[in-house]
């Protein structure tokens, strides 16, 4: 799965800095973000390591956004990631000209 989830990755800071119009979302593009982990209430050797997927697609292009979102989410299911079903509502970028929705997910994290 990560060989598949670096190839559909990009980081959200280098889209932002593109100024011109041919920078902008062109194209169904998908970020992955660390977001903080959280200790186990019931183990203290392992916890909760929370990730977001932020799904672009192109302004004129908004079709695409929940096919590219059932795309991200049957690929976390099938290779045993946890969903947590705390999908953000539709966004529109005024910055990168995309509407974007985000999929949260957890692995398990060592805590030693």
């Amino acid at each position: 799965m990560r060989t598949e989830v670096c190839r559909l990755l990009s980081t959200i800071s280098k889209i932002r800095q593109q100024s011109t119009s041919s920078q902008l979302i062109t194209e169904p593009t998908t970020v992955l973000i660390k977001k903080p982990s959280m200790p186990s209430v019931n183990s203290a050797i392992c916890g909760w390591q929370y990730w977001e997927v932020l799904c672009y697609v192109p302004s004129n292009d908004v079709l695409k956004l929940d096919d590219l979102v059932d795309k991200v989410t049957k690929l976390l299911l099938t290779n045993g990631y946890e969903v947590t079903n705390s999908n953000t509502q539709e966004y529109y970028d005024d910055a990168l000209k995309a509407f974007m929705i985000s999929v949260e997910f957890r692995t398990i994290k060592l805590l030693f």
